[in-house]
């Protein structure tokens, strides 16, 4: 009888792991669904009424132009507009922090804490949610392969592993952050342009030895990133364009004399 007992006992677990792992599976599966998932009236109504409200504030605001908006959190936007969301090839959501740098307004009057409203947008290509100052991980944008350019300056970014597979990123503005590691980047060989430092504001980065491997890049700002040397650089035959100011850098190596714009200023040990 106790063993018995013991098989149904075992038998009833391993039925409620195969469920839950069942149930967790299709939650991660949810979280990775494509625009083209979202065909029917319900699925997007659903998925505005999943959104946390500082996403769907964000949306109206800097979408559907609605700003100061009363009572946001109550409105369900017409079905052809959650249409419109889901065709996005571009969204700009510059943050309210842009008025510290920059004279034209911030898309949207606060600041996002995190970009979890991105993460079903399959289709975009461009996306600006730079100052905004409280975004921390760039986990959301792990499945969004049509992603051609990324502003995500000015926010709490330490890691940039989510970008690995987003193959056709062309352009990567990310100064002012907390990345230390740029490893990620090394496999993304489309890029051309790329910000990591800027002004006096950079990223206190490691090492820049995977950009040797960046052979399309040519346009590079990589000040305030505390860096000694730039010698990882001398092989990037198609750059044209090089910000390194205040850093520690001591020689520019080869990069002198290759028709390169250089900018390399307070870097004591370079005499400039």
């Amino acid at each position: 009888m106790k063993n018995q007992l013991k098989r149904i006992d075992q038998n009833a677990l391993a039925r409620f792991d195969k469920a839950l792992a069942l149930t967790n599976q299709m939650l991660e599966e949810g979280e990775h669904r494509p625009a083209e998932w979202f065909d029917t009236p319900e699925k997007r109504a659903q998925w505005w009424l999943d959104l946390e409200p500082q996403w769907r504030k964000a949306f109206l605001e800097a979408v559907f132009q609605l700003k100061r908006m009363a009572n946001f959190e109550r409105y369900q936007p017409a079905d052809e507009e959650l249409e419109f969301l889901f065709d996005l090839d571009e969204l700009n959501i510059t943050g309210s922090g842009s008025f510290r740098h920059r004279n034209n307004p911030p898309d949207i009057s606060f600041q996002l804490s995190n970009l979890s409203g991105l993460k079903n947008l399959t289709n975009l290509k461009r996306i600006e949610c730079d100052f905004n100052g409280l975004i921390e991980s760039l986990e959301p944008l792990r499945h969004l392969v049509n992603l051609e350019v990324l502003w995500c300056d000015n926010n709490r970014i330490t890691d940039l592993s989510p970008l690995m597979a987003l193959h056709k990123l062309r352009g990567l503005c990310c100064w002012n952050n907390q990345i230390s590691s740029i490893e990620p980047l090394a496999g993304l060989i489309q890029l051309t342009d790329l910000t990591l430092g800027l002004y006096d504001e950079g990223n206190p980065l490691e090492s820049i030895e995977p950009l040797r491997h960046l052979i399309n890049l040519e346009q590079l700002h990589l000040n305030a990133c505390g860096l000694e040397t730039i010698s990882s650089l001398e092989k990037l035959e198609k750059l044209k364009w090089l910000e390194a100011s205040h850093n520690d850098i001591d020689s520019l190596g080869t990069l002198e004399g290759k028709g390169i714009y250089i900018r390399a200023r307070n870097n004591p040990r370079l005499g400039q």
